[in-house]
Formats: structure tokens, C-alpha cells, sequence
């Protein structure tokens, strides 16, 4: 089997589409960052724009992720609300858990649904109700 094309991809990052009967997957390998944002945004627009509303991102060979991947994934999480959808995040790192928890965004990120809870998100990760999914060590102490 050939390998997919990553021409007019950034290196570090390749993503791909994969259209299923319960919407679309996009399966990001490699590393999400300031340059590779673009492409995974890119992505999620012309998903929405084609009429998809469910969206799902394979993160399992996601190797890196910085605080502008995180940004993405939640600009993405909002463009697709915004469209009736909604986009979570499937099988992510322990890195990746380790940031969503951190930060307070679970309820955004990770539910089956993609919509948040009624009240608000919760600053401290002690608080948070995806905290207890978390088995790896505690966040370093400021």
C-alpha cells in the first residue's frame, strides 16, 4: 500500500481526512505548532464548508503539542459549534491530556457532544471533572 502524499504539507506535520458513515476523522501525525496550525485549520474549514458536522481528531500519533495547537483545536471546537456540529478529540497523549487538563478545557475538547457544561469551566485541574481520567503524574507547581 503507498504511502499517502504530504506534498504541500509542513514538515512535522502530516494530516489526513477520512470520511466515515458517522462523519469525518482527521488524523494528525507528528506535531502541532506554530507552523503546522494552518494546515490542521484548513482542514476543519473545508470539513464544515462541505457540510460536515461531526468531526472527530485522531490524535494518537500526535508527537507534540504547544499552547497554539491547543488554541487550534479550540478555535476548530468553536467554528464547528458555531456550524450546528461539533469536533472532540480521540485518543489523545498523555502530553495532550496532560494540557487539556491543565488549561480547563476538557469539557470542551474531549465530550461526546463538544458542548461545554452549563457553568463554567473549571481553572483549577483539581476541579476538573476529566481530572480524574488523568493517570499520569501530577502537573508541576508553578
Amino acid at each position: 500500500m503507498p504511502l499517502p502524499s504530504t506534498r504541500g504539507q509542513p514538515p512535522g506535520l502530516l494530516a489526513q481526512r477520512g470520511d466515515g458513515e458517522h462523519g469525518t476523522v482527521i488524523t494528525l501525525v507528528g506535531e502541532l505548532d506554530l507552523d503546522t496550525t494552518a494546515l490542521f485549520l484548513g482542514m476543519v474549514e473545508t470539513c464544515l464548508d462541505s457540510g460536515v458536522r461531526t468531526i472527530g481528531v485522531d490524535l494518537s500519533g500526535l508527537a507534540f503539542c504547544d499552547v497554539c495547537g491547543l488554541n487550534a483545536f479550540l478555535v476548530a471546537a468553536q467554528a464547528s459549534t458555531a456550524a450546528g456540529g461539533h469536533l472532540r478529540l480521540e485518543h489523545p497523549n498523555l502530553s495532550v491530556m496532560r494540557l487539556v487538563i491543565v488549561t480547563g478545557t476538557g469539557a470542551v475538547l474531549l465530550s461526546p457532544t463538544g458542548s461545554a457544561p452549563a457553568g463554567p469551566v473549571p481553572a483549577d485541574p483539581a476541579d476538573d471533572p476529566w481530572a480524574a481520567t488523568w493517570s499520569g503524574p501530577e502537573p508541576d507547581a508553578p
